[in-house]
């Protein structure tokens, strides 16, 4: 190569020198930072899950103490009922959608009464 060759790609070689220099300082600085923003979401989401079970499991304890009429323990049924949910298989989005439909299906189709007198719920 000769000497305006060299000249002639200087420019370039800065450009493409300050181009990767940005590039990897940009890189550095937000990677981090998105990572700090997705474990604050999952921790706050993780909050919300808690607060969703502690409120389900009153709602069961309530439901079973109507149930009971205050004659069993209910928070200690609520606890078992809602380990058991936890330890269930989870469904799959085909098992998920066709219990869906089928629980539609009931609520659409009223169950009478052999006596004919209307709707037995």
């Amino acid at each position: 190569m000769d000497e305006k060759d060299r000249r002639s790609l200087r420019p370039v070689a800065f450009a493409a020198i300050v181009f990767s220099t940005v590039a990897l300082t940009s890189c550095l600085i937000t990677f981090p930072l998105i990572l700090h923003y997705i474990q604050t979401l999952e921790s706050s989401v993780q909050v919300d899950l808690d607060f969703c079970r502690a409120r389900a499991r009153d709602m069961w304890k309530e439901m079973l103490d109507i149930e009971t009429r205050g004659k069993k323990d209910a928070a200690k049924m609520a606890r078992i009922l809602m380990n058991h949910r936890q330890l269930t298989k989870r469904d799959t989005i085909r098992e998920f959608w066709e219990r869906r439909l089928h629980d539609m299906e009931l609520r659409d189709d009223p169950i009478f009464d052999s006596s004919g007198g209307g709707c037995k719920y």
